[in-house]
This record gives C-alpha cells, structure tokens and sequence, in this order.
C-alpha cells in the first residue's frame, strides 16, 4: 500500500528543509508542486524565477500553468509512497488562488494533509534571508503573514474534509526542525 502526504504551508515555513531534514522520507518520492509549475511557467512566459512567474503573470494563464502542473504530478505521484511539498493558496495579483483543487484531490487521493507553519516573525525574517538567492519570496508584514497563515490551515481543512483524510497543523519553530520532522513522521507513521 502506497502512501501519499501533502503538506502545504507558506514559502518560508521550512517545509522542505523539514522533510529532508528526515531519514524516514528519503524513501519516499519527494516532489515540489513549484517546480512543475516553474518548468511549465518558463516554457509558457520565459520567466525563469517560479515567484515571478505567480507574481507576474495574469490569474487565468496561471490557472492554466497550474492546470499543466497537477497533470504532471499525477503522473509522478502513481507509484510508490511520495510527499508532495506546495501551498493551499497561492498570492496572485488578483487575490488568494486555490493551490490544489478537488479534481487533482479526487486523483492523487491523499492519505494525509498537514499543514505547516511557523511564527509569523520567523516567517518574515526567513523570507528576507531568503531574498535575491534562490527565490523572491513575498515580504510581507506580521499580520498579513498571520491572517494568510490561518486561511492556508482553513483551505487545508477544506481538503481535508473533501478527501475525508485526517488533517495536522505542525509548527516548524526556529532550532526545532528535527522535532517538526519527528511530528510528521509520527502522523505518517500512525497512518
């Protein structure tokens, strides 16, 4: 029997440093829904930096990068267990967009959902650090950090509910990443 996790949580919340972080998931295949959609997004507007592409390009096209993007993790997340790292809403220019929808849940039928956060201060200072390296994160203020957070671990509940999977909020504080590994370990572990 196959397992298939997704954790979602905003950029800077550690979500991949806390899953490779475990020697229990280097089992699994690991896949990144950003980059599907960064190789897509290049093909379709040249941009080659995936922020930029969510930033700067219209609603309705990225709707359908991301359209192309849950196709190919379709494919990739078939066979074996895998987690699959990306966000339960994405900033547009136009507002909050759903990051998963029903059809792709319906597909990959999860057996986890877990949400990851982190405090909104080591959010925005995580984000900064990270800023003109690998990624052009959003820099946004505590609360707006805070508000979006708790709509993610709604969206997430929404998910959830619709795949009738259990649901878990984990908290990747700063200096604690083996223990948020440890917690999504045990939920999978449980499963």
């Amino acid at each position: 029997m196959t397992r298939k996790i997704i954790v979602l949580g905003l950029s800077g919340t550690g979500k991949s440093t806390v899953i490779r972080s475990s020697d229990f998931f280097k089992s699994f295949n690991y896949i990144v829904l950003g980059d599907f959609i960064k190789s897509i997004g290049e093909e379709a507007t040249g941009k080659t930096d995936r922020d930029a592409i969510r930033r700067e390009t219209r609603t309705k096209a990225f709707k359908q990068i991301q359209r192309e993007a849950f196709k190919r993790l379709q494919e990739a997340a078939a066979k074996n267990d895998v987690i699959i790292d990306t966000h339960a809403l994405v900033q547009t220019k136009s507002g909050l967009l759903p990051g998963l929808d029903f059809e792709f849940l319906k597909y990959v039928k999860p057996d986890l959902l877990v949400v990851m956060e982190a405090d909104p201060e080591e959010l925005v200072k995580r984000r900064k650090k990270d800023q003109g390296t690998l990624r052009n994160r959003d820099v946004n203020d505590l609360q707006e950090i805070a508000f979006i957070q708790s709509l993610e671990r709604e969206a997430g509940l929404v998910y959830s509910v619709y795949s009738a999977v259990p649901f878990r909020v984990i908290n990747n504080r700063d200096g604690k990443i083996k223990e948020a590994a440890e917690d999504l370990e045990i939920a999978v572990k449980n499963l």
